[in-house]
C-alpha cells in the first residue's frame, strides 16, 4: 500500500524550511540590498526563480560566493520574494505593487507577476489606467497593457479629462485614438479631445495636429460640424494638409462615388460601441399593431423604453446606421368607418438617440412587408418583400436608400421573388438566402455587386428555409433553423463566399421558427445613479393590505417607462421625509404585480395615489370578498347563490338609502302650500272693492277676503272648448226672444 501523503508532507517540509531560514542554520547565501541582508538557502531560491537557478547554477562568479549583492530590487520586494519561496504566500497592495511587480518580473517568478497584474487590473480607473499601461509596457506584461488599454478605450470619455490624459505623448495619443473600439457617442468626442490635449502646450503640439487629424475618422463628422470647424478653428485652417483632410471628409458627403475608394473605407469604419438589443413595434393580438419601442442593454441586465413609433407596424424591415434606428416597411392596421383593415406601407422613420424622437423621412416607391433589410457602405438597401397583391418581382423590387439626398432609387432586381428570407454583407457584398416565393419554399441564395449593379446565383442551400435566420461571423455566413415546407429546423449551415461552398455546423438543440434577431449597435446612455437611504416600502399582490391603516403616498411604475425613471430620484428623496410627514412611501412594479395595477386601474405611468379617506373603499371591497368566501366554502352556497345575496342587499340597502334621502330633503326642505288659482279679472275686482271699502261703499257680492260669490255673474268661467265657438244664451233672453 501506498499512502498519498504529499499534501502533508510538502506543507511540513515548507515549514521546517522557513524555521531554518529564520534561525540562520544551514543557510549557504546571503542577499544583501543596501544595509540588509537575509539568509536563505540556495536550493530554495533555485526551486522557485530561474534567475536564481542560473546564478548559482552556472558559469557565474555567484556561485561560489556566500553573499549576492542586488542594485536595482528595493528591499521590501526582495524580502517579500524570499518569504514567498519559503511559505507560498505573498502580499500585495497599492503600496507595494510597485515595487514588487519589477522585481519578480527580474526574478522570473511568474506566479508573483501574475498575481501583481492581477491586483493592477482590479485597481484600474480613469485617473491611473494610462499609467498602469505604460507601467504594464515598461515590464513586458502584455495581458495587463492589453487590459489597461481596453479599460482607455471603453471609458475614454472619462479618461480624456484626466492630467494622465494631457501628459500622453504624440504617438500614445495617435494609438488610442486610432483604435477601433473607441467607445465614444459621436466622432465629434474624439476630436475635442485632440483638441484639447493640443491646447495643453499650443507652442509644442500643434506641429502635431495633421498627424492626429488623420485619426479622427473625419467622414462621420455631420457637414455642419465640418463647416464650422472650418470656420473656427484658425489651427486647422492655416494648416495645408488639415484643409485637405476637410476637403476629403466634405467629398464624402457631396460626391457619393467617392465613397468605395479604399481609403475612404478606411475612415469611414465606424467605432466599436457597447452592443445593446432593441425590441421595436410588433404585433399585439389579431389586429393591434405595437408602437412601443424598448432597450436593453446587457451590461445592466435592464430595459428601458424610448419613443414610439409614428406609426404602428409589423413585420417591417430594420437597420442601423450612424447611431440611428431605421424602420422600413411593414403591416399597419387602420380604422375606417370603424373598421380595422390592413395596409402595407412604404413609408421610412428614423429614430435619433440624440433626442429620442422618430421622424417619418422619404418613403419607398413600393409598400413592402416582410422585406430584406440591410446596409452597404452607408446606404441602406430594401429587397423583396410582399405589396399585399403580389411578390415583388418588378424592377423596383430592389431599392437602395442614401441618407444625405434621403431619396430612394431602384438597383437590379433580384433573379427570383422572395419573402422571409435571411440578408447579410460580407466582403462588399450582399447575400440573400432561403424564403418564400408564393409557391414554394427556396434553397437558393444570390449575390449582389454594388459596382456592377449586378446579381449572381450561388451554390443553393441542403435544405430549403423559410423564417430563415441570418448572421455573419469572419467572413462566413451562417444560417439558422427556419422552416423546410415539412418541419421546423434545428440545423444550422455555414457559407463560404469565397469556395462558394456550404458547411454543416452544429445543430441547435431547440426548435427555431423565426430565427431572427438584430443587434443594433448604439450609444449606452449611464442613468444617473440612486444614492441615500432607501425607505420606500414595495407593495406586492400578496402583502398590500397595510394599505388600509394610515396615510399612503403609492407610486405605480415601470422600469422601462422614463418618466418612471425620471421620477425615481424625486421618489426617493422624498421618503426620506415621510417620518418627519408621518406618511408611508410606497411603490407597485406593474409589470411584477399585475394584479394591484388592475385593482387600482391604473391607465398611465407613473401614477401616484394618495390613501387616506379612501382605504375605506378597500376595506369595504375586502369585506365583500371575506363575505363571498364564507358563503361559499364555509356554507357551501354555489357562485349564483352568493351573487343573489349580493344583488339583493345592493336592491334593498339602494331602497333604504333613497327613502332615508327622501325624509331628510322632506326635513330640510318642507315643501309650501298651493294657492289657488287667481284669473287677472279677479285680482283687479278684488283691488277695486277695496278700493270702495275704504270709502266706506260696499258692494254685493264682494268677498273682500279675496274672492267672488260663485254666483256672480263677473266669475271667471273656464274658456270653452275651443271646437264649440257658440255659446248658449241665458233663459230670460231666450223667452224674450
Amino acid at each position: 500500500m501506498i499512502a498519498n501523503l504529499i499534501p502533508l508532507h510538502s506543507e511540513q517540509l515548507l515549514q521546517g524550511l522557513n524555521l531554518l531560514r529564520q534561525h540562520h542554520e544551514l543557510c549557504d547565501v546571503i542577499l544583501r540590498v543596501g544595509d540588509v541582508k537575509i539568509h536563505a538557502h540556495k536550493v530554495v531560491l533555485a526551486s522557485i526563480s530561474p534567475y536564481f537557478k542560473a546564478m548559482f547554477s552556472g558559469n557565474l562568479s555567484e556561485k561560489e560566493n556566500s553573499e549576492v549583492e542586488f542594485q536595482c530590487i528595493a528591499e521590501a520586494a526582495l524580502q517579500a520574494i524570499v518569504e514567498y519561496a519559503y511559505t507560498g504566500t505573498v502580499f500585495i497592495s497599492q503600496d507595494t505593487v510597485e515595487s514588487l511587480l519589477p522585481a519578480a518580473n527580474l526574478l522570473q517568478i511568474k506566479l508573483v507577476l501574475k498575481e501583481c497584474c492581477t491586483f493592477l487590473e482590479s485597481q484600474l480607473d480613469p485617473g491611473n489606467c494610462i499609467g498602469i499601461s505604460r507601467f504594464a509596457e515598461t515590464y513586458g506584461c502584455h495581458d495587463l497593457y492589453s487590459a489597461a488599454n481596453k479599460y482607455i478605450c471603453h471609458n475614454f470619455e472619462d479618461v480624456c479629462q484626466t492630467e494622465e490624459f494631457f501628459e500622453l505623448t504624440h504617438s500614445e495619443l495617435d494609438e488610442i485614438v486610432s483604435n477601433d473600439c473607441l467607445n465614444v457617442v459621436t466622432e465629434e468626442m474624439v476630436f475635442y479631445a485632440l483638441e484639447s490635449w493640443i491646447k495643453y502646450d499650443v507652442q509644442e503640439r500643434q506641429k502635431f495636429l495633421a498627424q492626429l487629424l488623420h485619426c479622427v475618422r473625419l467622414p462621420l463628422l455631420s457637414v455642419k460640424f465640418l463647416t464650422r470647424l472650418y470656420e473656427a478653428n484658425h489651427l486647422i485652417r492655416d494648416d495645408h494638409t488639415c484643409k485637405h483632410l476637410l476637403n476629403e471628409a466634405l467629398k464624402y458627403h457631396f460626391m457619393p462615388e467617392h465613397r468605395l475608394s479604399y481609403q475612404t473605407v478606411l475612415t469611414t469604419r465606424p467605432r466599436c460601441p457597447p452592443k445593446v438589443l432593441c425590441a421595436v413595434g410588433g404585433k399585439a393580438g389579431l389586429f393591434a399593431c405595437l408602437e412601443s419601442v424598448e432597450m436593453y442593454f446587457p451590461k445592466n441586465d435592464s430595459w428601458i423604453g424610448l419613443a414610439p413609433l409614428s406609426v404602428p407596424r409589423y413585420e417591417f424591415g430594420i437597420c442601423a446606421l450612424d447611431q440611428k434606428i431605421y424602420v422600413i416597411g411593414g403591416i399597419a392596421t387602420h380604422m375606417c368607418q370603424g373598421i380595422n383593415y390592413r395596409k402595407h406601407e412604404s413609408s421610412v422613420e428614423c429614430w435619433d438617440p440624440d433626442t429620442n424622437t422618430w421622424t417619418l423621412i422619404e418613403s419607398m416607391n413600393e409598400s413592402r412587408s416582410t422585406l430584406g433589410v440591410t446596409v452597404l457602405s452607408r446606404e441602406i438597401y430594401a429587397l423583396g418583400g410582399y405589396d399585399g397583391q403580389s411578390y415583388l418581382q418588378s424592377v423596383e423590387n430592389v431599392e437602395r436608400y442614401d441618407p444625405n439626398k434621403d431619396s430612394w432609387e431602384a438597383v437590379a432586381p433580384m433573379a427570383g421573388r422572395r419573402i422571409n428570407f435571411g440578408v447579410g454583407v460580407i466582403l462588399g457584398f450582399i447575400f440573400v438566402v432561403g424564403g418564400h416565393n408564393g409557391v414554394s419554399h427556396l434553397s437558393s441564395i444570390e449575390r449582389y455587386d454594388p459596382h456592377q449593379n449586378q446579381w449572381t446565383v450561388c451554390h443553393p442551400m441542403k435544405e430549403p428555409r423559410t423564417g430563415v435566420g441570418a448572421a455573419i461571423i469572419d467572413t462566413y455566413l451562417y444560417v439558422v433553423g427556419g422552416h423546410s415546407g415539412s418541419s421546423y429546423l434545428n440545423t444550422v449551415q455555414k457559407y463560404d463566399p469565397i469556395s462558394d461552398n456550404w458547411l454543416d455546423t452544429a445543430a441547435r438543440s431547440a426548435w427555431i421558427a423565426l430565427a431572427s434577431m438584430l443587434l443594433l449597435l448604439l450609444l449606452i446612455v449611464p442613468g444617473p445613479s440612486l444614492a441615500g437611504r432607501n425607505r420606500v416600502k414595495v407593495l406586492t399582490d400578496g402583502a398590500w393590505q397595510e394599505l388600509l391603516q394610515g396615510e399612503w403616498m403609492v407610486e405605480f411604475y415601470a422600469p422601462w417607462c422614463p418618466a418612471c425613471q425620471n421620477l425615481q430620484p424625486e421618489w426617493e428623496s422624498f421618503a426620506e421625509w415621510s417620518e418627519d410627514l408621518e406618511v408611508n412611501i410606497a411603490k407597485v412594479d406593474v409589470t411584477e404585480q399585475p394584479g394591484l395595477s388592475g385593482r387600482f386601474v391604473i391607465t398611465a405611468l407613473p401614477t401616484i395615489y394618495q390613501m387616506s379617506s379612501m382605504s375605506a373603499l378597500f376595506q369595504l371591497s375586502m369585506w365583500i370578498r371575506q363575505c363571498h368566501t364564507y358563503f361559499t366554502e364555509n356554507l357551501g352556497i354555489p357562485n349564483w347563490g352568493s351573487y343573489a345575496i349580493f344583488a339583493f342587499v345592493t336592491l334593498f340597502s339602494g331602497l333604504l338609502l333613497g327613502l332615508i334621502m327622501v325624509f331628510l330633503a322632506d326635513c330640510v326642505c318642507p315643501s309650501k302650500k298651493q294657492r289657488p288659482y287667481q284669473h287677472p279679472h279677479q285680482r283687479k275686482l278684488l283691488e277695486s272693492a277695496q278700493h270702495l271699502e275704504k270709502k266706506g261703499e260696499g258692494l254685493d257680492g264682494v268677498n273682500l277676503d279675496g274672492g267672488m260669490d260663485r254666483g256672480d255673474p263677473w266669475y271667471p268661467v273656464p274658456p270653452p272648448n275651443p271646437v264649440r265657438q257658440r255659446v248658449a244664451k241665458p233663459a230670460s233672453e231666450a223667452e224674450q226672444s
